[in-house]
């Protein structure tokens, strides 16, 4: 037999397919390294992200010392509000002890329902301080919402038949000490 000779008829490969020809891909194990390698290093940047946007100091970078100081000084005055004597007036059939803590769970309970405080409600407990045979009793109150105990302080005054109290809120620094009002305690 006679060596074929090329059809002049049929096209010959052209420049560009002739390249891919000799550009070949790499082999399967390089492939997945390479994608397995480019997920793990997207993995880790996404963490380093998360972590580096998420600590208190990317929270409010802005931060001075003078605004740290206003800060501080909006949370004493919030402190302040919250820890402002509170008012009541109840019926004289009530007792003095039912009459504050009555006070402390409708109090309480506005708290929550306004979000200000999670909920809900399960106990306002009151002891009295001073003698329960005089005028002015003087009575320290725990409330229990949602697994936290909010301290009160408290005086009723049972021949006007009112009732003064106050809420504490923690110290913004341990060990300082953020006086209640006198009305609260005498």
């Amino acid at each position: 037999m006679a060596p074929s000779t090329p059809n002049p008829t049929s096209p010959s490969p052209s420049p560009s397919a002739r390249r891919r020809s000799l550009r070949r891909k790499p082999p399967l194990w390089l492939q997945w390294v390479l994608s397995l390698s480019v997920a793990a290093l997207a993995v880790v940047l996404l963490v380093r992200f998360v972590d580096a946007n998420s600590t208190p100091r990317a929270q409010a970078p802005h931060l001075t010392p003078a605004g740290a100081r206003s800060v501080n000084r909006e949370a004493e005055i919030l402190d302040a509000e919250q820890q402002a004597p509170h008012v009541v007036h109840y019926p004289p059939t009530l007792g003095a002890t039912t009459a504050i803590q009555r006070a402390i769970a409708a109090y309480m309970n506005n708290e929550i329902n306004f979000n200000r405080l999670d909920g809900p409600l399960r106990a306002a407990l009151c002891f009295a301080v001073s003698q329960p045979t005089s005028e002015r009793v003087a009575f320290r109150c725990s409330a229990l919402a949602r697994g936290t105990s909010y301290p009160f302080e408290g005086v009723v005054n049972r021949s006007m038949h009112v009732v003064v109290y106050c809420r504490h809120n923690p110290p913004p620094q341990p060990g300082d000490r953020v006086p209640l009002s006198p009305r609260c305690s005498r």
